[in-house]
């Protein structure tokens, strides 16, 4: 049976868990609204890019449209965070680029965050290079080089294709595990050229203004992408952080409640002894 010194001590670790919980909570709430906005811009801008190559014909983009060596081994980039606290946020989508890792054993992995960078060492896999920067805030520069890596080695023959795997934040209290192509592209504006150039006048040629605008795209989703990861990484955390709250504020009224009954009881002893002590005199 705890003393009530014991449960003092456990009512004040509790009440400084819940302040650090809170603190938490707050802190990945404001990360979560700067990452929103930052999603927003780059929607924005990436959307009025597609709009631009959707119009240019499917014959344009046929170096990053179609794989070279089709036979190549494809690349993997799986996104984490840096850090833990965030639920089971890292436990899914690491799950979940395991399971793409061993569909395909020739594949290089480019593991993106060090709780990622961790499970894939520890499997084998990963090409033991330090990607953390790019799921950070300020991690465009990191993200342009290696979106720019990815496409030379794809044009190049090294890989058939580039596989994302990450979070996709659908709301603040939902994320999701995604798997989707990054490279080869996919057109899907355009139409027959015949038919288009009869409508547009392209000034360069479409060949020219696809290989301009294309790569910027792409360096734009793989972008997107560790925003993406990122603001469903903090999502995640506030809601953890929000759960262990609430759970440590049940265990505090649990904890007080003891303490009073222990401090009755021990009051109500001492009176008890008083009390027989002078009827024995």
């Amino acid at each position: 049976m705890s003393s009530l010194r014991e449960i003092k001590d456990r009512i004040a670790s509790v009440k400084g868990t819940i302040k650090v919980a809170s603190a938490m909570k707050l802190i990945a709430s404001s990360k979560l609204h700067r990452a929103q906005q930052s999603a927003e811009a780059l929607r924005r801008y990436s959307d009025a890019l597609g709009g631009i190559i959707a119009t240019l014909p499917a014959s344009a983009f046929s170096s990053l449209s179609t794989p070279s060596v089709p036979d190549a081994p494809p690349a993997i980039v799986a996104l984490s965070s840096n850090n833990s606290l965030c639920g089971a946020f890292n436990a899914n989508v690491i799950r979940q680029a395991l399971r793409e890792a061993a569909a395909y054993p020739e594949a290089e992995v480019f593991a993106l965050g060090r709780k990622m960078a961790d499970a894939m060492r520890r499997e084998g896999r990963g090409n033991g290079e330090d990607f953390s920067a790019l799921v950070t805030p300020n991690g465009q520069e990191a993200a342009a080089a290696l979106a720019n890596r990815l496409m030379k080695a794809c044009e190049e023959g090294r890989y058939s294709r580039v596989i994302l795997v990450y979070t996709h934040f659908a709301s603040a209290a939902r994320q999701e595990v995604v798997v989707r192509d990054l490279l080869p592209f996919s057109c899907e504006g355009g139409g027959e050229e015949d038919d288009m150039e009869k409508r547009v006048l392209y000034e360069p040629s479409p060949a020219q203004i696809a290989q301009s605008l294309l790569p910027a795209l792409i360096r734009l989703e793989m972008r997107s992408v560790c925003i993406d990861s990122f603001a469903a990484e903090c999502a995640a955390r506030t809601v953890a952080m929000q759960v262990a709250s609430d759970n440590a504020q049940s265990l505090l009224g649990e904890l007080t409640l003891e303490y009073n009954k222990r401090r009755q009881d021990k009051i109500t002893s001492e009176i008890l002894d008083l009390v027989g002590g002078s009827l024995q005199e």
